[in-house]
């Protein structure tokens, strides 16, 4: 069986589906793709080399791989993902976290935050120095650990560390997260090492989090001027398939791209170090993790 490549007609709308639906039978039906692929069709991320973060619930670093032949195995897959773009020919490969706005969303209940407090704790500078470490694995982790019992916490803790600490280090968590991905998919692809990172997703709206994101991660962010890229992306699929949209429109599609975000170099040291605690931490809580009836 051949299945449709994404925007093809793929049948037509049930009666049943319809009555469900509330609208007509016989409606095209299109192939779609994945919500990765759609979003990468809707923010018009064509080009080799470019690189686009997004921080929704997860976080996935995308890069397009152009043509018409599945890239040879390479010892880094799977841990860096390698699917079908939604377009008729070529390939994305993808480094994904389980833990982004999932586990800060985690953070901000436990502690009793806002969204804003949160992410305003981007800019603070604890007392005690960065000694503070927080693992965001709550729910196992994807790239680069494909390990499904890995399991998070802050370490390091003191007495003297306030509430504050605490969200700035789960800030500092994700982040570093967000750094393992992006350092898998550039072995992986070199020519994503350099150039801006476009961003993109809920999670990169605030200023100051950006920032920290732009100094952890040491690259520019470009911030992707488009609200549900995905759905866009599915949208063009569906026009596509019911004859009202051509692949000569795809150009319509690439994303402007807002203010951009620079690392800053007085951060660059420090934030290297916190990411070599960060990884230093990491076998800690993967042993005790998988080992919980060692615990006494």
């Amino acid at each position: 069986m051949i299945l449709p490549t994404s925007g093809t007609l793929a049948g037509a709308l049930t009666s049943p589906a319809a009555s469900d639906l509330g609208t007509q039978s016989g409606l095209p039906v299109a192939a779609g793709a994945a919500d990765a692929a759609a979003a990468a069709l809707g923010s018009g991320l064509t080009e080799t080399g470019e690189v686009q973060l997004t921080i929704g619930t997860g976080i996935q670093v995308v890069t397009p791989l152009n043509g018409p032949v599945l890239p040879e195995p390479d010892a880094g897959w799977p841990v860096v993902h390698c699917y079908r773009a939604a377009t008729d020919v070529g390939h994305y490969a993808m480094a994904a976290s389980l833990n982004g706005g999932s586990t800060l969303g985690w953070v901000r209940e436990i502690l009793g935050v806002s969204w804003a407090e949160l992410y305003a704790a981007a800019d603070h500078r604890p007392a005690l120095g960065d000694g503070l470490v927080f693992l965001p694995h709550l729910h196992g982790e994807r790239t680069p650990h494909l390990d499904p019992t890995m399991r998070g916490g802050w370490l390091g803790l003191s007495s003297e560390h306030t509430r504050t600490d605490l969200l700035h280090a789960a800030l500092l968590g994700v982040a570093c997260a967000a750094r393992q991905a992006l350092d898998a998919l550039v072995e992986i692809q070199p020519a994503a090492a350099v150039g801006a990172l476009r961003l993109a997703g809920g999670g990169t709206v605030s200023s100051p989090w950006r920032q920290l994101l732009a100094d952890v991660l040491g690259r520019e962010l470009a911030a992707v001027e488009v609200p549900s890229a995905s759905a866009r992306g599915a949208a063009f699929l569906g026009g596509r398939a019911a004859g009202l949209i051509t692949d000569a429109d795809r150009s319509a599609l690439r994303a402007e791209l807002g203010p951009t975000t620079t690392p800053s170099p007085n951060a660059a040291l420090r934030h290297d170090r916190t990411f070599a605690a960060f990884q230093a931490a990491l076998p800690r809580t993967r042993s005790t993790a998988r080992s919980p009836s060692s615990i006494t």
